[in-house]
């Protein structure tokens, strides 16, 4: 088990500091993954869509409990 890398889950909710945790941790030469929600609503934006926590409510159902 000692070469198993370890991998760590950020999480919180939106506006929390994650992102910044993130490219904190990334310049000190962390690996990370981008964050696949905040690519997935850019995509929304770009192609009109609606796909988005304050355009469809529905397709966030976390969102409904705020």
């Amino acid at each position: 088990m000692a070469d198993t890398p370890d991998f760590h889950v950020i999480t919180g909710g939106p506006g929390s500091g994650k992102i910044t945790l993130i490219d904190m941790l990334a310049s000190q030469g962390f690996h990370h993954m981008p964050e696949d929600g905040r690519a997935i609503i850019r995509y929304q934006i770009a192609i009109s869509g609606t796909a988005l926590p304050w355009a469809d409510r529905a397709a966030y159902p976390l969102t409904e409990a705020e």
